[in-house]
């Protein structure tokens, strides 16, 4: 009977054909029934019990003739209701090749729409391990890792995937989206002899992706392919590296490229494979601040375009690194200092807890370092052999100055060849920037980077000072409004203490400062050149050829207030800061600082000018000088070495001006030789000073100066020769400061016949006393000179003459006598001298008669004529006296014995004397007969103007002073004509 026949009978069961249809229909109804009814519920059960999840697929589909199983909207909740799993389709093509490959073989099978979440706590583990570990039994954790089952993946695509992550172990919340998610895998093996390949793109956000291709092998582990991971958002993933740096990117992506061949050891003695190959990474757009705080107004660091290496190369088992170029471009860093004098870049390390935090760090960092080292024979190399910096920028703002300073430098680029790890080798360098309205600082050289010894070319191009101004202004109210500073020369960093050298020039143009208060110039040059420079930076030593110096200018002010403009130079900042340094350093620190040694082969002054100028007087006294021209030569801070000075130029309108002599004040202990000649320097400039202090103008006059200043020990001895030619006073001016003399006379005693004034006012004084002040002792010198000329005139007249004070003021004559005597004579003789070298002086003569010492004498005089005419009568002694005395009318004097004839002769000559009384109208033609004996010498027989001469009325009531009776003195007295 044949198959077919007996499936129609009672033997249908015998029937092979039946039990093949009944065996298909039944692997038919287990496949398309039972096995999705078993996937769907162990499926539940698994999430239930391996994790105590709810949930599962919705649908599950088992074709048995093509062993394809299909899931579909898989959906997994945690206990506190979170969907943490799913996908939308998961298909599984099973090969019936596994046999053949006598392994576990899959066709193409994707999976689409898959969805993770994954939670991670503060102390780092997962939603998905905490939950294993919580329903996990005994034997599950402690059951050992067994080897993986043989498996073949021809294909597996994972599309569209999903991968949620809410990371809390950072002390912050990091939210991670990477989606979409594609990964395509084939040929996957986990047995030898056979090479998957793969490619996989995951987007994490908008444009942030990671592409991965290549080959790999399961067993042993190895792969090796190329990773390009690019527009990565850095600061998604800062909050991992943040503690370790302490700083925020704000901003920022990272690319990067490379090519890897990696494999794990089949044995123990065998080493970890892995090299790098061809790797670019880049970080651009970055932009960089420091942690929240309230310290700084602003958090910002600045920005930063790109960051990045080019052709990297890594040998893990040779330990070596290579990199062709390391570049940044476009750095803008901003550095701050606030108001307490912290920098915002070094603000996250300044806290004392950050630092031990990163010293532990460090150490470990250390640690870490040397455990790597020693898994490998050889020490870590690495070598880069370019290192770039370009298109960078840097500001400086400081906020401890009371006007916050801002300076850029721009146009920052730095260049570096064949940096490795023999970092106490000489590398090659180059670098430059800008600063604000400057032109280019640059360097180029060497530089050791372990020890920082460095020998450069440095050059600095027109250097703008303005930069500096916030800074002098702290110290100095002056305004920087323009000039620059250049420099050519070698550098040399040691390394060490004694910090390194300059050799080179300096040149500085275009300088202009002024007063802010005045808003006049102060100080100015067209240039200053310093050539050849060479400077010591430790212990200082600087020595300097030649300093030339074209076109400086200043300016000396006396405001409206009488303050100057550089009295107000130092501000209260300066003062502050010169007080504190003078009271805190010790005398140990004074002593353990030598010197610096300073020496100036020369220093030549061309085409110099300054002004003084005096607006505290009205009108202002304006004082140039100008074409100043000369040199000082040998200035050295040695103390043996002296210095010449010879300059020469032009004071005011039509005056000169020499200075020569020798000088050091770059010594220890000063010294000075100084002579300065001032000539033809025209007093109406003056003039003004004049009417302050003397109430008087200047109607012109002519000045010449000759001053010897020498300075030694610390002693200053000083002669100043003064000479005023052609001078005269013009109106009278009310001036509350004018000195109370009568300086008309001052000024005719001290102007000779040529119409020329010569003083000589010596200075001298210790410039160790505090007080000591050289423009008050010359004031007070000046002032003495006129003092003593108008209060003690006849001495300044000896003085000149040579003569003697007292016969000059003064004559005598005899009792009752006009005639003038040798003494006398000679006296009106010094004194006609003294008028005729003093035409501006008169002399005043006032004719005096005493009565207790001319009365006796013009009574005897007058008695002797009388008798004398008697005599002539033929009268005897006796008798003369009697008939004068009838003739006066008096009584005659009773004879007691004529023959006594000396007692009866001074009896009638007492009584004739008494009788011979001198009237007024003797002593005065007495006294005036004196003063025109007086004229009459000094006019005819000494040759006196007679313009110089006055007669005044004459004294005859004037008593006897200090005089003899034999004598009459007739006093002068000088006045200006």
């Amino acid at each position: 009977m044949n198959v077919d026949t007996r499936l129609t009978t009672k033997q249908w069961f015998k029937s092979k054909l039946f039990w093949l249809l009944f065996v298909i229909l039944l692997y038919t109804l287990i496949g398309f029934f039972l096995v999705p009814y078993l996937v769907k519920s162990y499926t539940h059960d698994l999430f239930q019990e391996k994790f105590g999840w709810e949930g599962g697929p919705a649908d599950v589909s088992f074709n048995p003739f093509e062993f394809a199983l299909q899931m579909k909207d898989l959906d997994v909740w945690d206990e506190s209701g979170t969907r943490v799993l799913g996908f939308s389709e998961l298909a599984v093509n099973f090969d019936l090749g596994s046999i053949y490959y006598q392994a576990w073989t899959l066709e193409p099978s994707h999976v689409n729409d898959a969805y993770v979440f994954v939670e991670v706590d503060e102390s780092g583990e997962t939603n998905f391990g905490k939950a294993y570990d919580e329903h996990a039994t005994v034997e599950e954790t402690s059951e050992p890792a067994g080897s993986l089952p043989r498996i073949l993946l021809k294909k597996i695509v994972i599309a569209d995937a999903q991968f949620e992550v809410d990371d809390q172990s950072q002390g912050q919340l990091v939210e991670h989206d990477v989606s979409p998610v594609n990964l395509i895998v084939e040929d996957f093996v986990t047995y030898e002899g056979r090479d998957g390949r793969y490619s996989a793109s995951m987007t994490f956000g908008e444009s942030q992706a990671l592409e991965w291709e290549g080959s790999i092998d399961a067993e042993p582990y190895r792969s090796r392919g190329v990773i390009d991971l690019s527009s990565f958002k850095v600061p998604h993933l800062w909050p991992y590296v943040e503690p370790y740096v302490n700083y925020r990117i704000t901003e920022g992506e990272v690319s990067a490229r490379v090519n890897y061949d990696f494999s794990l050891p089949s044995a123990d003695d065998q080493p970890l494979h892995l090299t790098l190959s061809k790797g670019e990474v880049e970080f651009s757009n970055v932009k960089a601040a420091i942690p929240n705080t309230d310290a700084f107004d602003d958090e910002s660091l600045g920005t930063m375009k790109a960051l990045g290496v080019h052709d990297l190369s890594y040998d893990y088992a040779k330990s070596e690194l290579a990199i062709d170029e390391a570049y940044l471009r476009g750095l803008d860093l901003s550095l701050v200092r606030n108001d307490s004098g912290q920098i915002n870049l070094l603000w996250p390390y300044a806290d004392d807890n950050d630092s031990e935090q990163g010293g532990e760090t460090e150490s470990e960092n250390e640690s870490d370092a040397a455990s790597n080292s020693s898994d490998t024979n050889d020490p870590f190399k690495w070598q880069i052999s370019k290192t770039d910096i370009s298109e960078s920028r840097l500001t400086w703002t400081d906020n401890t100055l009371e006007n916050p300073a801002a300076i850029s430098l721009n146009s920052i680029a730095a260049t570096m060849q064949n940096l490795d790890q023999n970092l106490d080798e000489a590398k090659a360098f180059e670098a430059s920037l800008q600063p604000e309205n400057s032109g280019a600082i640059s360097l180029q050289g060497t530089v050791t980077p372990a020890t920082v010894e460095a020998t450069t070319s440095l050059t600095i191009d027109a250097l703008s000072i303005p930069l500096a101004q916030n800074y002098v202004s702290e110290f100095m109210n002056v305004r920087l409004n323009s000039g620059t500073v250049s420099a050519q020369g070698q550098l040399k960093l040691t390394g060490d203490n004694q910090i390194g050298s300059f050799d080179g020039t300096i040149t500085s143009e275009d300088f202009d400062a002024s007063d802010p208060v005045l808003e006049e110039a102060l100080l100015g040059w067209e240039s200053v050149t310093v050539e050849p420079l060479q400077v010591v930076f430790q212990p200082v030593e600087i020595d300097i050829e030649t300093i030339t110096l074209s076109k400086p200018s200043g300016q000396f002010r006396i405001g409206e207030d009488g303050n100057t403009n550089f009295s107000a130079l130092t501000t209260e900042g300066g003062e502050e800061q010169q007080a504190d340094s003078g009271g805190t350093e010790s005398d140990d620190s004074i002593a353990a600082e030598a010197p610096p040694f300073i020496n100036i082969a020369r220093i030549q002054i061309n085409e110099a000018q300054f002004h003084f100028m005096d607006n505290s007087l009205e009108p202002a006294v304006d004082l140039p000088m100008e074409s100043l021209n000369g040199s000082i030569t040998e200035l050295s801070s040695a103390q043996q070495v002296r210095s010449d000075v010879a300059l020469e130029g032009a004071v005011g309108e039509f005056g000169e001006v020499g200075i020569e002599g020798t000088v050091n004040p770059l010594a220890e202990q000063l010294f000075v030789d100084l002579g300065i000649n001032v000539e033809n320097f025209s007093l109406t400039q003056v003039s003004p000073y004049s009417v302050k202090f003397l109430g008087r103008k200047i109607e012109e006059g002519k000045l010449r100066l000759k001053l010897e200043y020498l300075v030694q020990d610390g002693e200053l001895d000083a002669s100043n020769s003064i000479v005023i030619s052609d001078f005269s006073f013009g109106e009278k001016v009310e001036s509350e400061s004018a000195l109370d003399l009568p300086i008309d006379l001052a000024i005719a005693l001290l102007k000779d016949r040529s119409g020329r004034i010569s003083l000589d006012v010596p200075v001298d004084g210790s410039l160790d006393d505090p007080d000591f002040d050289i423009s008050a002792i010359l004031w007070q010198a000046f002032q003495d000179v006129l003092k003593k000329a108008v209060t003690s005139p006849f001495a300044l007249v000896g003085k000149l003459l040579g003569g003697d004070e007292e016969k000059l003021e003064a004559i005598r004559f005899d009792a009752g006598s006009h005639t003038l005597s040798g003494p006398a004579s000679e006296s009106l003789k010094q004194l006609s001298r003294a008028l005729q070298e003093r035409p501006s002086l008169t002399l005043a003569v006032q004719g005096r008669a005493v009565r207790e010492i001319d009365g006796p004498a013009l009574a005897q005089a007058r008695l002797d004529k009388a008798l004398e005419d008697r005599r002539q009568k033929g009268l005897d002694e006796v008798a003369a006296y009697r008939d004068y005395l009838r003739s006066e009318g008096v009584e005659l004097p009773t004879p007691q014995d004529e023959s006594a004839s000396d007692e009866y002769v001074e009896a009638h000559r007492t009584a004739s004397l008494e009788t011979a009384k001198v009237s007024e109208d003797a002593l005065q033609r007495l006294a005036v007969s004196r003063s025109q004996s007086i004229g009459k010498a000094l006019a005819t027989d000494y040759q006196v103007d007679p313009e110089q001469l006055q007669t005044s009325a004459p004294d005859i009531d004037a008593e006897a002073e200090g005089e003899d009776n034999e004598q009459v003195e007739v006093r002068f007295q000088l006045s200006a004509r």
